[in-house]
């Protein structure tokens, strides 16, 4: 869905419904989540991490390391094996060298993520429509 906006001179605005608020960072930045509970069919990312025209290529990314319930890094979940450029999407998958989590479903876990000139608007379980 869409969320309009009337302005009062008559100009109608739209927002996606999903895309309202975000974490967003110019520089380096990072932040953690809260712990949840993995789930079976792994986790999906809406999020926008567009290289700008004339931008060298990096400068817009969003990495990812799963951790556990101490917030210890998970072996093989580390940031440098999920890595996100150049995507705009609303259901990124997250995988990390081929691997999207389900190992540790039903655990509680957390995720690190580090970004820069990107956006992060939500975080949920991947679905059929996920990529």
């Amino acid at each position: 869905g869409r969320l309009r906006f009337y302005h009062p001179d008559g100009r109608i605005a739209a927002l996606p419904a999903d895309r309202i608020f975000y974490a967003t960072c110019r520089s380096n930045g990072e932040f953690t989540t809260k712990p949840f509970t993995m789930p079976v069919s792994g986790l999906a990312l809406n999020a926008s991490a567009r290289y700008r025209p004339g931008e060298e290529p990096g400068q817009a990314v969003v990495m990812a390391e799963l951790r556990d319930e101490t917030n210890a890094v998970l072996p093989g979940f580390e940031m440098t094996k999920c890595i996100i450029e150049n995507h705009d999407d609303r259901a990124i998958a997250l995988v990390w060298d081929g691997k999207n989590g389900k190992g540790h479903a039903g655990q509680e876990v957390r995720l690190r993520f580090f970004l820069r000139d990107a956006k992060i608007y939500g975080l949920t379980a991947q679905g059929p429509a996920s990529r």
